[in-house]
């Protein structure tokens, strides 16, 4: 009997295992080469009730879309070392691209048509990412 219930349990734990799915992530770039990026972040299944740590490299291929987030920082704080009061920074889309991205960039979302759960490299479909910018 117990023999049975471990072969059941492992079955299910395996087709339950396979049947999560997740295309996206969010984080941050951990390192950039020519053709990829290592992007550490967070995994959401498709179910949005689960969620994963994950550390995965991503090939840039042609059709790779970036999308850059600038947060633009007010004149008044451009010099300020250390800012004493709040702000709520304006924001403002472009069309980015891989040169903007540097070891630390805050990953908004980045889709792939691989499913992120069981890969270590997949192929960056659309990345949009965070930003700082001066006011002008």
């Amino acid at each position: 009997i117990i023999s049975g219930l471990l072969i059941m349990a492992g079955f299910l734990f395996y087709k339950y295992k396979n049947t999560l799915v997740s295309h996206e992530i969010s984080g941050q770039v951990k390192a950039i080469s020519a053709n990829s990026i290592t992007v550490a972040g967070t995994i959401r299944y498709q179910d949005k009730t689960k969620y994963a740590d994950k550390t995965i490299e991503f090939i840039i291929t042609p059709q790779t879309v970036f999308q850059k987030t600038a947060l633009i920082i007010p004149k008044k704080y451009q010099n300020v070392k250390g800012i004493s009061e709040q702000f709520t920074p304006a924001t403002k889309d472009y069309p980015g691209t891989i040169s903007d991205l540097m070891v630390g960039t805050r990953i908004i979302l980045l889709q792939s048509t691989d499913n992120l759960f069981n890969v270590a490299k997949a192929t960056a479909g659309q990345i949009q990412y965070q930003a700082f910018e001066n006011e002008k």
